[in-house]
């Protein structure tokens, strides 16, 4: 197996690209994109944003809602829809250059390793394709197939991560998987009490992620071998303690949301809790963003869900609300049934280029805050509500929405 010689990830800044690369011994250079930017779920892109939002470059509609957040590699975009289509557009045109069709909903987020691209859906099968032309290279089975109607508002694909030649991923069947990732075959599965909806993130050798057991979990990367799991602790205003969000990792701390509206901060070498903060009437499925010793979450509450920026020790310094609250599609009607009546959630996870944060919503927008103040710059409004996460790279910000686009947004 490859070794490393520098650090896991390195920025390539100098070409403008916001991508990150390994480099191994023999000087193999392999590019990586993924979920939040990279194998730590930082959320941090190394490339110019859009600091002042002029106009829509492009726009590409797909036969489904969009849920998946998009990636971006060399000339080309990729997102999947609840079309069950995995798509790759070409960045500056949308142009599409190739479609995958699987048996389900793709809600995961791709992932690139090398020339390999890889992501779930709910038909229950991993995919890996050549991500310049979409071939399938192999799939394989989870365990258990999602239908339509076991969908509902909360679900969240989980999306793999790839490192030293494996590609891990989480399951509805509760398991964790490891994969070779030139052939797909099996080198460990590891087994939790309930579905694995939180993406892992790769730090040191180690997989984090968490599970609807309630657990949040360290487990070897090469083996699969259990480091530690912690669990949420009961709280009166939750009936149920499952773990949607995914964990982000920075200087050995690992930090996740609840549902129980607590943000949670464990060592990441031995689960031990550093501190946790309680938010009240606020449930936290985002992933959380981090940046010069701050941490950026939205959330999801049936009360003035909110962005918030709060320190290293659980202090908010500011948060973001906004006030009109009632979504409705262009007919006036209620929008995707009586559940969201009334309701402004940030479900997507943050993402941060330069001073600016970018999170979609439910009221179909997707707002640019200060990261310093949480002052609102400018916002996008989509057809339907934004449910996927964001991607950027030189000046465009790339999202999708339950309305079936994918939107390409400059200055």
């Amino acid at each position: 197996m490859k070794k490393y010689v520098m650090p896991a990830l390195l920025i390539v800044a100098a070409l403008g690209f916001g991508l990150y690369v390994r480099i191994y011994a023999d000087k193999t250079i392999v590019s990586v994109a993924m979920y939040q930017g990279n194998n730590q779920h930082t959320g941090v892109y190394e490339t110019e944003g859009v600091k002042n939002f002029q106009k829509l470059k492009w726009k590409y509609k797909t036969g489904g809602s969009i849920n998946s957040a998009p990636i971006v590699d060399e000339d080309k975009v990729y997102i999947g829809s609840d079309d069950d289509r995995l798509y790759a557009l070409n960045i500056e045109t949308g142009k599409e250059f190739w479609s995958f069709k699987t048996n389900g909903d793709i809600r995961s987020t791709p992932c690139i390793y090398g020339k390999m691209l890889f992501f779930s859906s709910e038909d229950g099968n991993m995919y890996a394709l050549n991500k310049e032309t979409g071939k399938k290279m192999w799939h394989a089975a989870s365990g258990k197939r999602i239908t339509k109607n076991q969908l509902n508002d909360v679900v969240i694909g989980a999306s793999p991560a790839a490192e030293n030649d494996t590609v891990f991923f989480g399951s509805y069947d509760g398991h964790m998987y490891a994969l070779d990732i030139k052939t797909g075959a099996l080198k460990w599965k590891f087994k939790t009490e309930a579905s694995v909806r939180s993406s892992p993130a790769l730090y040191k050798g180690k997989v984090y992620f968490g599970s609807f057991d309630g657990h949040m979990y360290c487990v070897d990367a090469k083996a699969g071998n259990l480091e530690w799991k912690y669990q949420i602790p009961p709280h009166p205003n939750s009936p149920v303690w499952e773990i949607q969000s995914s964990p982000m990792i920075y200087d050995d701390i690992v930090y996740f949301g609840g549902i129980d509206h607590t943000i949670y901060a464990l060592d990441s070498r031995t689960g031990k809790e550093r501190w946790a903060k309680y938010f009240a009437d606020q449930p936290i499925y985002s992933t959380i963003a981090y940046k010069e010793g701050i941490l950026f979450h939205g959330t999801i509450g049936w009360h003035n869900p909110r962005v918030c920026a709060v320190d290293l020790d659980g202090n908010i310094k500011w948060k973001f609300q906004n006030r009109d609250r009632t979504i409705r599609d262009s007919a006036g009607n209620l929008y995707i049934g009586s559940w969201i009546h009334n309701q402004q959630r940030f479900f997507p996870s943050p993402v941060i280029a330069g001073d600016l944060l970018y999170i979609g919503c439910w009221d179909k927008n997707l707002y640019a805050l200060d990261i310093h103040t949480g002052e609102m710059k400018w916002k996008f409004t989509a057809e339907g509500p934004i449910g996927s996460s964001a991607a950027v790279r030189d000046g465009i910000v790339y999202v999708g929405s339950y309305d079936g686009h994918l939107y390409a947004l400059s200055d």
